[in-house]
């Protein structure tokens, strides 16, 4: 790992941690319809900053409120991936092999039915509100506003947080993931973990258009 890519990390995690922090309360009235978002999870730290776990975005245009809202309150892992890594450590923390129905994607029709004789609908209502305490009470986010679909897809895999020397505490709850990248670089996500560092002018772009 280079001394660059070490001070990239570094810029970035300052920008993020001076940018205006949003909750579990967020108001999708208020965010910004287009952009990135950053997300924070209690007890992670970096060099006396909040820690970043995760770096998300959407496909569809005006879709970043939704997409707040699929990973704070709508209680399905069908809509987030996120969520469902968190369901997926919960199961893997309590050796449940319910995980390999929880695995499953529900939402093309042909796997909705194969895995239906399978499910115990109660059993994931009641981790889905788990999963939602959890995201409620111990995630927060600050967002970039980036209008452009194309440079909105790629500043996110540039935001190489994973490159960085950022570790996640021995406490961390993917720590306990069965996902091997997530583990490795402490990340809440498994997408764009390999690619270029992020460029000078990605960081101007950044420090302009963070919400603060």
């Amino acid at each position: 790992m280079d001394q660059s890519t070490k001070n990239k990390s570094y810029q970035l995690h300052k920008i993020f941690n001076q940018a205006k922090r949003y909750n579990n309360l967020f108001n999708p009235d208020k965010l910004i319809n287009n952009g990135i978002y950053i997300l924070f999870e209690k007890g992670e730290t970096y060099l006396n900053m909040d820690r970043v776990v995760r770096v998300g975005t959407h496909t569809g245009n005006n879709k970043l409120p939704a997409r707040m809202i699929q990973h704070y309150q709508i209680e399905t892992k069908d809509r987030s991936i996120f969520r469902k890594n968190i369901g997926r450590t919960y199961l893997t923390i309590n050796n449940d092999s319910y995980i390999d129905v929880w695995n499953v994607s529900n939402t093309e029709r042909i796997n909705r039915l194969r895995n239906l004789p399978y499910r115990d609908l109660a059993k994931e209502a009641a981790l889905e509100k788990r999963i939602t305490k959890e995201i409620n009470d111990n995630f927060s986010f600050v967002l970039i506003e980036v209008n452009d679909k194309a440079y909105r897809l790629y500043l996110e895999m540039a935001i190489t947080i994973a490159q960085g020397d950022s570790k996640p505490t021995k406490n961390w709850l993917g720590n306990h993931s069965p996902v091997e990248k997530i583990r490795h670089f402490g990340l809440w996500q498994v997408q764009g973990l390999k690619r270029e560092p992020i460029t000078n002018k990605d960081l101007k772009y950044i420090e302009k258009h963070i919400i603060k």
